[in-house]
């Protein structure tokens, strides 16, 4: 009995032992954890005074200022090469139509109008290739770009779905491309005196305005009557 109980108790003894050195082990790996973290505290704090004092010697100032400039350059040959694109783009579809003369005349309307409207050049650019693809020559993209821009403007639609309803417009009442300011002003005043909006507008004169220049019924008249259908949820 009495060689039984030394065993047990020399095991036991084992046990606590280890697990006493296992919680030294385990409190010196925490202790060393926690001075990393302080390290890692302490080189932040360093790199922020680091960044700190840059700034407050003007240096630091100065290299946020380049960083800045250089953006702003990155950005500006960005711009200048999605422009580029799309006048490349227009020159593609046009094909035989476009000549160096006439593209180079798209191109100084395209920055003109986004200098001076709330397009981008570039993207009036998009709404000449999407005119080109709708089959209207130079002339007629530089004639109707402008109404086009103000359509979408005024409507909230993207410049696409307004060259769209515009063409459109146009071909179903035999009109012209110089016509084209004349069909958004209609347009715009349909939609502000009524429950008419562009959507409506372009599902309907698909069919009305085929029938609408047969007969000798104008833009103005038949966009009036949809108008007067809108309000009374037709």
């Amino acid at each position: 009995m009495k060689e039984k109980r030394n065993v047990h108790i020399n095991v036991t003894s084992n046990v606590a032992t280890t697990m006493t050195k296992g919680t030294t082990a385990s409190t010196g790996l925490s202790t060393s954890l926690k001075g990393v973290a302080a390290s890692a505290n302490l080189a932040t704090g360093g790199i922020k005074a680091m960044a700190m004092a840059l700034i407050s010697s003007g240096v630091g100032a100065f290299v946020v200022a380049i960083g800045a400039l250089a953006g702003g350059f990155m950005g500006l040959i960005n711009q200048s090469r999605d422009f580029a694109q799309q006048m490349s783009n227009l020159k593609a579809v046009l094909g035989d139509k476009a000549t160096d003369e006439s593209i180079k005349e798209l191109s100084q309307s395209a920055k003109r109008l986004g200098a001076t409207t709330a397009f981008t050049a570039t993207q009036v650019g998009e709404l000449q290739v999407e005119l080109a693809k709708m089959g209207f020559d130079s002339d007629q993209i530089l004639a109707s770009s402008n109404a086009v821009l103000a359509l979408a403007s005024a409507s909230g639609t993207d410049l696409a779905n307004a060259s769209a309803i515009a063409a459109g417009t146009l071909r179903g009442f035999n009109l012209t491309a110089s016509d084209t300011m004349r069909v958004v002003d209609v347009m715009a005043s349909s939609f502000s005196r009524s429950s008419l909006d562009i959507s409506k507008f372009q599902e309907s004169m698909k069919q009305v305005a085929p029938i609408a220049s047969t007969v000798g019924v104008s833009i103005e008249q038949a966009s009036a009557s949809l108008a007067v259908l809108a309000n009374r949820g037709i």
